[in-house]
């Protein structure tokens, strides 16, 4: 089995042969895992793609951070714990859903092949660039700002499948947005959060997540 460093050797070189958007990626490595960054479509966004390894095979996945709401929210995070470095998937801010059963299929198939030989990895590299070019940049281009990511996402989609768009700590993320938005609901919607972290802190549970809010909500009354 290849390393890490030779597997992303090889991944990067496949992936940027499928489009020059990915000539500047840079990368950073640890002896477990590989993470490619690009700046894509508009600067308020970053695509990851990292290759790690799970039960000593290849595995490869790809996430988008939102940079708006990260500068806010990642210290935070690794503040109280619940993040340990910067690098990790739990990074997503948001997310397309796949409507497309053929992309789908083609990702699915692309995350599920194990990266141990070149021919393996330049299959897994082609398959994703097709997932990318036919998912991921219609998406960043239909919400190409903070503003849309507010009015198709946040307003609309119910609270029970926001994290379907957003995963991992996405009330806080739905916050941050609402006030960066201005959006009208703000208010209520901090309240409730706020209420709900309280009780549950006066409980003896959520005691992190209830200090996160407290700050975050300081944090963003002076924005």
């Amino acid at each position: 089995m290849k390393t890490i460093a030779e597997a992303s050797a090889l991944f990067q070189r496949f992936l940027m042969s499928e489009n020059k958007q990915f000539s500047f990626l840079k990368e950073l490595s640890d002896e477990n895992q590989s993470f490619f960054i690009k700046d894509m479509i508009s600067s308020n966004y970053i695509f990851f793609f990292s290759i790690m390894i799970k039960k000593n095979l290849y595995t490869a996945g790809g996430w988008l951070e939102l940079k708006q709401i990260e500068e806010i929210l990642q210290p935070l995070l690794i503040k109280y714990g619940f993040q340990k470095k910067i690098l990790v998937g739990e990074r997503t801010i948001i997310q397309p859903i796949v409507s497309n059963q053929e992309s789908d299929e083609k990702y699915q198939e692309a995350i599920n092949i194990q990266l141990i030989s070149e021919s393996e990895i330049k299959k897994s590299a082609s398959l994703i660039w097709q997932y990318i070019d036919g998912v991921f940049i219609p998406f960043w281009e239909k919400y190409s700002d903070l503003q849309t990511v507010n009015n198709e996402i946040i307003d609309k989609i119910p609270d029970n499948q926001i994290t379907d768009y957003i995963p991992r700590y996405a009330s806080f993320k739905k916050m941050i947005i609402m006030k960066l938005c201005n959006n009208q609901k703000y208010n209520d919607y901090h309240d409730w959060l706020y209420q709900g972290l309280k009780k549950r802190n006066n409980e003896g549970k959520n005691q992190d997540y209830y200090q996160l809010m407290v700050e975050l909500s300081d944090l963003l009354s002076k924005i």
